[in-house]
């Protein structure tokens, strides 16, 4: 870390990326103005670094590095541009826009990070560092309006979102990048723990639960060896707090409840409906972001989107784009398990499992920002560091 500051200080181009990158960082949690521009000046900063500097062979190498996984993206790209062109009727206004934003805002942003982290501009624990650091300001903030406003917690916690969906994927987002911490640091993990864990539990967002749980069950199935004791100890408070926040607050007691009963809050309706619409264009799909242009009943209608990845990558892309996105899925999976990275692993779970029940994997900005982040931190390895100019 100390050379790392040192560098900075040193070099005006990497000081002033890592001011971008941390601009970006921070934001991702808004997806306001600022996470907009942020984007784009990481993306211009990396094209006029490359053209300057002539780097050419970096990004060779490290498509080399990533070329099956190259593959199967493009592949996901073409997918979403053959159900659009095949489908022009059933199009959005912004269907080509989200084709084009998953372009940059992903591809390019990996790209763009792979570059750099190769040139030595960045570490990468503090680029995890950085994006819990936005993700805790977004809970401050919650904790902050809660304390001004009690009664805000029997909608469950917002923070500064329009709903708590959203504020239960920022949380766990926080609680399953922890893991990072906790691996290494058991003290500052524990409390980011914990603060991310009750932010995301009073948000009453189910989905955020289940895919944090699945993704520690995941961790400690490999890790359990090799924790302290203390964290056995804190873990178990926890799930004594959770017990007794279970008998003490109705509202709680209720998501609990409906969660254990398996009520889908209308998501079974949605996708039952989904699969009498896929059949209509199964191998290519009906276009991205066609929901409102289907012919939707009035109960469904009233919903966004299907609220499960599976089903909306069929509907979308077809087959060719379910195949596409499963085979760059199991890719990752490999290069995990090639590299023993069983946190990356436990994040891996928590994507997939929150995508069944929440989010577009199309058009969710917070949520494929921190995949990136996530693809970058699995292929980090691969990226083999070498002096920048």
């Amino acid at each position: 870390m100390h050379e790392y500051l040192i560098g900075l200080k040193e070099d005006k181009y990497k000081l002033a990326f890592n001011i971008i990158l941390f601009i970006w960082l921070c934001s991702i949690p808004f997806k306001n103005a600022i996470y907009q521009i942020s984007t784009v000046l990481v993306l211009l900063f990396f094209v006029v670094h490359l053209i300057i500097n002539k780097n050419y062979s970096v990004l060779i190498e490290n498509f080399k590095k990533t070329k099956v996984l190259t593959v199967f993206i493009a592949l996901i790209l073409l997918s979403m541009c053959l159900a659009n062109i095949l489908n022009p009727e059933l199009l959005a206004k912004k269907s080509w826009h989200y084709i084009i934003a998953f372009f940059y805002r992903y591809v390019l942003v990996f790209i763009a990070l792979a570059y750099f982290y190769r040139l030595k501009y960045f570490d990468k624990k503090v680029l995890v560092n950085v994006f819990l650091f936005g993700l805790l300001f977004v809970a401050a903030i919650a904790i902050f309006m809660l304390i001004l406003n009690p009664d805000t917690v029997y909608g469950g916690l917002k923070g500064t979102f329009d709903n708590r969906n959203a504020m239960g994927l920022a949380m766990s987002l926080g609680v399953v990048f922890t893991l990072f911490i906790l691996k290494d640091n058991i003290k500052i993990g524990l409390v980011l723990l914990t603060i991310f864990g009750f932010c995301m539990l009073f948000s009453f967002s189910r989905s955020g639960w289940v895919a944090s749980f699945v993704a520690y069950m995941v961790f400690y199935i490999f890790y359990y060896k090799k924790l302290d004791k203390r964290f056995f100890i804190i873990f178990g408070i926890c799930i004594l707090a959770v017990i007794l926040l279970y008998l003490s607050i109705d509202i709680f007691q209720d998501r609990v409840n409906s969660l254990l009963k398996g009520n889908s809050s209308y998501r079974t309706n949605l996708w039952k409906f989904g699969l009498t619409q896929i059949p209509n264009n199964l191998f290519f799909g009906h276009g991205v972001s066609c929901w409102r242009n289907l012919n939707l009943p009035v109960d469904i209608a009233a919903h966004t989107g299907l609220h499960n990845s599976t089903l909306e990558i069929l509907l979308f892309t077809g087959i060719f784009g379910l195949v596409a996105w499963i085979s760059a899925v199991l890719t990752v999976f490999y290069q995990i398990l090639k590299d023993k990275n069983y946190i990356c692993l436990s994040l891996l779970v928590y994507f997939v499992v929150i995508t069944q029940f929440d989010f577009s994997v199309f058009d969710s900005k917070e949520l494929f920002s921190a995949v990136t982040i996530f693809m970058f931190l699995v292929y980090s390895d691969k990226f083999k560091a070498k002096p920048c100019k």
